[in-house]
């Protein structure tokens, strides 16, 4: 699977692609029929959002001809949820990247842009004392060394 996604995008983001990065429920092998394909998208500039989108589809239409066939016969109905940033946006502090320390699956990664933001969030997540713990069908994090009302800052 990973193969795929990455032979999908750089065939058509090419040298515009800096990150791929999977997470939710398929980083974690815990995917269901119905899940999503959670994708971080990292590329060098967004000029024109419907460039990039366009370009997303045709990433999707390989995807259809390599990946999703192999899916669909596992009992699995593939889609992708993509989240597109240039790498200015993709290194400042998302709430999403919490989560994402803990099993995001790093797929491609040119300059290291995301393994690096990543890193900087875990270290800071291990000072506050984050614990993940399964609640439901998803995960939560607490703080444990931050008190109520306190304000925590990961820029």
């Amino acid at each position: 699977m990973d193969k795929e996604l990455v032979d999908a995008f750089l065939k058509v983001y090419g040298d515009d692609l800096i990150s791929l990065v999977l997470f939710g429920s398929y980083a974690r092998g815990e995917q269901r029929r119905d899940s999503d394909i959670d994708l971080l998208v990292v590329l060098k500039e967004i000029k024109n959002r419907y460039e990039v989108m366009r370009k997303f589809l045709l990433a999707e239409d390989i995807l259809e001809n390599t990946l999703y066939p192999r899916l669909r016969e596992k009992g699995f109905e593939p889609y992708i949820s993509p989240i597109i940033y240039d790498v200015q946006t993709a290194t400042r502090f998302r709430p999403l990247y919490i989560m994402m320390v803990f099993e995001a699956r790093i797929l491609y990664d040119r300059e290291g842009v995301m393994t690096k933001t990543l890193e900087k969030i875990r270290r800071r997540l291990e000072e506050l004392g984050a614990k993940r713990e399964k609640f439901g069908r998803g995960y939560v994090v607490t703080l444990t060394k931050v008190k109520p009302g306190e304000v925590v800052n990961f820029e």
